[in-house]
Formats: C-alpha cells, sequence, structure tokens
C-alpha cells in the first residue's frame, strides 16, 4: 500500500546522524544495523551537519575529494569540527528527539553558537541528555523569537505565536521503513522518522487565505513528527574514528548526508535492516 504524508515546511538540514551505544552487544556485532540498535537496549544517535571534506565510496571506504575514484561519492565523513543538529534517545523503540542545533543568540558565529562532536568528549549518556533538553528548550526560545520578529516586521498579528508554550520532546516509537530492491528479499532505501519539534506552517492542504500568524504552527505531537523522514541508500560503510570511539553507518549516494552509530571494536561494517525485521514496515514508493 503507498502511504501518503503531510507536507510541513520544515527545514531539514543537510544532516549526518550519529549514534552513542551503551555498551549493548549489538552495538557491538560484525554487521551493525541501525533500526535494530534502536530497537534493542538503550542509546543516544546524533545528526550531525555535513561540513566536512571527506568523502565515502559505494563500497565504505573513505577518501579526499579531488581522488580519482571509480565509485560516486556518496557521503561525508564527520569529523570531531562536524556540527550536531539534534540528538535522538531511543530506549527498546521508543524515542525522544531533541533540536540540538543553533542556541537562542545565535549570531551568525557558528563555531561559538553549534554544539559539535568534540564537545561529547568526556561525556557520560546522562550529560549529554541533560545538555540535549537545554539546548531543545533554548531552540524552542529562539525560533518562537525570530518567528514574532518576522510576523512584526510584516505588519502581522503576533498574539497567537507569543502565546505558544514550550512542549518537552514525547516518547514516541522509532518508526523506521524500508523500500525493497527488485528481488523483494533485501532493502534498497532505509528511512528513519527523526523530526525534532519545531515551528514551520500548516500542512499545504489547510488554507488560511495568506494569514501568516495563523499559518504558523508548533509542531510537537508524535503523530505530526512521524509524517516526515529522512532516507539512506548506502550500507557496507566501514568503521572510522573520532577521537577514541568508532562509528559505521549508512549512507546517500547524492552525497549529502549519512546516518552512523558508535560501535564496539568487532563491527566491520553496516548494513541495511532486512524488509522482514519485525519493527520495520514496506513502503512501496522508492
Amino acid at each position: 500500500m503507498k502511504k501518503k504524508f503531510k507536507v510541513f515546511t520544515f527545514i531539514l538540514s543537510t544532516s549526518i546522524i550519529l549514534s552513542a551505544c551503551s555498551g549493548n552487544s549489538v552495538g557491538n556485532k560484525k554487521e551493525v544495523k541501525m533500526g535494530e540498535m534502536m530497537n534493542k537496549g538503550k542509546h543516544i544517535f546524533y545528526v550531525v551537519s555535513n561540513q566536512q571534506d571527506t568523502k565515502v565510496d559505494a563500497h565504505g571506504r573513505f577518501y579526499e575529494i579531488g581522488e580519482d575514484q571509480d565509485e560516486p561519492m556518496v557521503g561525508t565523513k564527520p569529523s570531531k569540527d562536524t556540527y550536531i543538529d539534534r540528538i535522538i534517545e531511543t530506549d527498546n523503540g521508543e524515542m525522544k528527539v531533541y533540536d540540538a542545533g543553533l542556541n537562542e543568540t545565535f549570531d551568525g558565529d557558528k563555531d561559538n553558537e553549534f554544539i559539535k562532536l568534540k564537545d561529547l568528549k568526556d561525556k557520560d549518556d546522562d550529560e549529554i541528555i541533560k545538555m540535549a533538553k537545554e539546548r531543545d528548550k533554548e531552540n524552542f526560545k529562539r525560533q518562537k523569537k525570530e518567528k514574532v520578529d518576522t510576523l512584526r516586521a510584516d505588519n502581522e498579528s503576533t498574539d497567537r505565536v507569543e502565546n505558544f508554550k514550550y512542549k518537552k520532546p514525547e516518547k514516541r516509537d522509532a518508526k523506521i521503513s524500508v523500500v525493497e530492491d527488485e528481488s523483494g528479499n533485501h532493502t534498497a532505501i532505509e528511512r528513519f522518522y527523526l523530526t525534532q519539534n519545531g515551528m514551520g506552517k500548516e500542512p499545504m492542504n489547510i488554507n488560511h487565505n495568506g494569514n501568516m500568524e495563523k499559518d504558523t504552527e508548533y509542531f510537537y505531537k508524535p503523530e505530526d513528527l512521524n509524517s516526515v523522514f529522512m532516507e539512506y541508500d548506502v550500507n557496507n560503510v566501514k568503521p572510522f574514528k573520532i577521537y577514541d570511539k568508532s562509528y559505521v553507518g549508512l549512507g546517500k549516494k547524492s552525497g549529502d548526508t549519512m546516518l552512523i552509530t558508535k560501535v564496539g571494536n568487532k563491527t566491520e561494517k553496516s548494513k541495511f535492516d532486512e524488509p522482514d525485521s519485525d519493527y520495520v514496515e514496506i513502503d512501496e514508493d522508492s
């Protein structure tokens, strides 16, 4: 059955997803599957913006841009200076997604306003989640201020937006879907529903006659957030190091995002979750 998704004007930044593993053996297998990790044990994932100059080929080998490669460039290797966009806390198939991007005082200096991977060094899971909760609330204030400023500049009423109250991220199912390959036996594309709370426009089928204030909504309900996905079509990525930790993940042939998880020293590569996994749905559209 073909699935239909609501359309929102959330700006989904070019991004990578990283995760921190809580020592569970599922994160130390020879072949690691992202969906399996989300559904077994407790983990922390990170959506990270592409900022680096290193690419990975279709077989998971990293190389620098400009090298002569037969394979297409299909992803970007994160580094300690890569920016974190959101932090995802998972617990046996449930998750909370925190907005970890720019803080409310953003003045154009990204180096000072973004959380970076190096900022996670020496932090335990509790400290990371505490930081995520603080940044999520800061970003609500920033988004609200930006929206109010825009409405005032356009001589629109700000009453409705100013009455928005911060909502903590709610637990929701870790929704995952796949598109099968031509054989129907394996995965060609894997999709993860990782949208965080945020302000945007109502679905396109709702018409308020161009009134910008009425069009603005604060999205926080799980059923709305689980309507937008990020998809990946490259697996077999080999481990790489950030400080003393190893990561592997999924990528895109277009080269704009990767989905990466922290793993143990036994892991050799990432793999897609299979279509017959009991925690995935099948999408007929590609």
